[in-house]
This record gives structure tokens, C-alpha cells and sequence, in this order.
């Protein structure tokens, strides 16, 4: 096909609303899009020509969404790999209850002289908390007392059962439930909101022991005197 004619199949595709892409498939000629610019400049395009380009963009934006998407989650994948090793290491005691230390260095209560006492609206970190507590020591579940502080329009009775079940920590060793008198009138944002669950343990031998092992990584990482 010799170039004239060629050009004028290129005119004629473009007419009737086919992409650069299109004819090029159409014709199977790999033709520059710079020489197809050229050819078809001034040529009015039909309605249905803009209709498909915008279904197009359409499509390859979620494509590229959809590809950008699968690259994350393999990224992600592949840090879970990557961290696979610190399941056996949780399994030896020695080091569930450094993983307690830290937590509780974080997240616990630093005043107290009898108890340890954690309180979160997570309620992973106080199944870590526990889980991780009975891992780390011999415990006396009579020693656990538990406090739910919640929003005024939330019904305490359901946040116990929840916070009950996820803690397995009897009803009986609850503290009557808090509302929050400033939420009155104020409805819930948040459908999954739980309340705050503060969990506390009454063993002054478990604290002090947990206090210790804030002081040795205060001084070793943080390079801070004892800890009065």
C-alpha cells in the first residue's frame, strides 16, 4: 500500500471516529502518532469519537487504579513476610513479657504502686495487654477489676457483655460502668465505638517487676537515671 493511499485509509478510519491506536490495528501498520497527527489534522470527529475517548480514560484509570492497588498489597504482603519471624520468637516467655514491658511502657499507667492498670478504646491492645500478661506471669484472674467509661447515649449493658467477652474477665469484677455526662444529648458518630475499657491488676509484686524492666530499657535506649 503505497503512502497516499495509506493516508487516505488513515483519514477515512479517523472520520469515522476511530483512535490513533484503532486504525493502526485496523490497518496492522505501525504508523508514528506524530505522522498520524498530521494526516488527520482539521478533521472533524463525530460525537461518539469524544463518548469513547472519555470511556476509555475512564477504564484505564481504573486499570491503573486497580494495578496500583495490587502493587500495594503485594508491598504489604511482603513486609508480613518479612515480619513472619517474630510469631516463634512471641511464643518464648522471655520475650512476650519484654513485648508486655514495652506496651505497658507506652500505654499503661506509670503512677500507680499496686497495680498495673491499662486503658485503651482498642480492644487489641487490651487483648495484647491480657494475653500477654498471663503469658508473662502466674496470674490470679480474682485480681482483675475492670471500668468502662462510655458515652451518654450508649447502653451499658451491651459495652460489658462486649468488653466481658473479649476480656473473659467475670461481671462481678466490673466497676459500675461510667457515662460521660458532657455527651448527653449527643449522638454517636462512631457505630463501632466501644467505650474506653480500663483493666486493672492488683499485685504489687507484678508491678514493680514490670517497672524494673521500664527502668533497664529507660537506661539502655534512653540513656535516663532509676526511676524513682
Amino acid at each position: 500500500m503505497v503512502q497516499a493511499e495509506l493516508k487516505k485509509q488513515v483519514v477515512k478510519l479517523r472520520r469515522q471516529g476511530k483512535t490513533y491506536t484503532e486504525i493502526c490495528q485496523i490497518l496492522k501498520k505501525e504508523i508514528p502518532k506524530s505522522t498520524l497527527s498530521y494526516w488527520c489534522q482539521g478533521i472533524a470527529l463525530p460525537k461518539e469519537y469524544y463518548r469513547k475517548i472519555k470511556q476509555i480514560a475512564s477504564q484505564n484509570r481504573l486499570a491503573a487504579l486497580e494495578a496500583n492497588k495490587k502493587r500495594r498489597q503485594e508491598y504489604l504482603n511482603s513486609l508480613f513476610r518479612n515480619n513472619l519471624f517474630s510469631k516463634a520468637l512471641l511464643r518464648n516467655n522471655q520475650v512476650a513479657k519484654l513485648a508486655l514491658i514495652v506496651l505497658y511502657f507506652s500505654q499503661g499507667s506509670l503512677s500507680r504502686r499496686s497495680s498495673l492498670m491499662l486503658s485503651s478504646s482498642n480492644p487489641k491492645i487490651i487483648s495484647l495487654f491480657l494475653k500477654l500478661l498471663n503469658q508473662s506471669y502466674q496470674i490470679d484472674k480474682t485480681k482483675f477489676r475492670v471500668t468502662i467509661f462510655c458515652r451518654a447515649d450508649q447502653s451499658a449493658k451491651k459495652l460489658e457483655l462486649f468488653w466481658g467477652r473479649l476480656t473473659k474477665i467475670p461481671k462481678t469484677q466490673f466497676y459500675k460502668t461510667q457515662k460521660d455526662p458532657r455527651t448527653k444529648n449527643i449522638s454517636s458518630r462512631k457505630n463501632n465505638y466501644k467505650g474506653t475499657c480500663k483493666t486493672e491488676y492488683f499485685s504489687a509484686e507484678v508491678y514493680n517487676d514490670i517497672m524494673a524492666g521500664i527502668q533497664v530499657i529507660d537506661q539502655e535506649f534512653l540513656g535516663n537515671g532509676p526511676m524513682v
